[in-house]
């Protein structure tokens, strides 16, 4: 064996002793799980309690194969804590459906759909705004009356607490509720 090869592989793991022995007495096994060891190592931050949700809803048609379109509202739910970076969350999603038309107006909401922790995760995505979820409410078979509603989103965290989104007042388009009257 070439006695130079055997030098420099020698030189290159006393080197890598002494660099090893420059980080003290700390020891890399028993470390704490938070910290990585390595850098290709990625540690699991915990869950953050969100201060607000933005919520951004716009009326759709949902169409599958073998089924009646169905009218509904898409939505993306942004999270955001402290900064307006937009973090990822733990929790469940409700959204509260209530009408907003003169005379049908009620404390309780008309429609209420949840989203537990472990279905949540599964509408989790990154776009152009952040970490956001993107959810669909399904209402009715299109054909039906046009509806003026308000949606609201509450959050409740896995680690406690409960935040809950700006009302938004959002029109479901559909078939005009007055009867069509008769041309002279």
């Amino acid at each position: 064996m070439n006695r130079s090869i055997v030098q420099s592989c020698l030189m290159s793991g006393l080197v890598f002793l002494g660099l090893g022995s420059f980080s003290g007495c700390t020891s890399f096994i028993g470390q704490e799980k938070s910290a990585s060891v390595w850098p290709w190592q990625k540690t699991k931050e915990e869950p953050k309690l969100p201060t607000r949700i933005l919520t951004i809803w716009t009326d759709a048609v949902h169409h599958q194969a073998g089924e009646k379109a169905q009218r509904g509202f898409g939505g993306r739910v942004v999270f955001y804590a402290d900064g307006e970076q937009p973090i990822q969350v733990d929790g469940t999603l409700t959204i509260y459906v209530f009408a907003d038309e003169p005379g049908q107006e009620s404390p309780s909401p008309e429609r209420k759909y949840v989203f537990p922790a472990s279905e949540l995760k599964q509408h989790y995505s990154k776009c152009s705004l952040g970490d956001s979820y993107s959810v669909w409410l399904p209402w009715d078979v299109v054909g039906g009356t046009s509806r003026q509603l308000t949606l609201i989103a509450r959050f409740d965290s896995s680690i406690g607490g409960t935040v809950m989104s700006d009302p938004a007042k959002k029109m479901l388009p559909g078939l005009s509720k007055r009867p069509v009257s008769e041309v002279d």
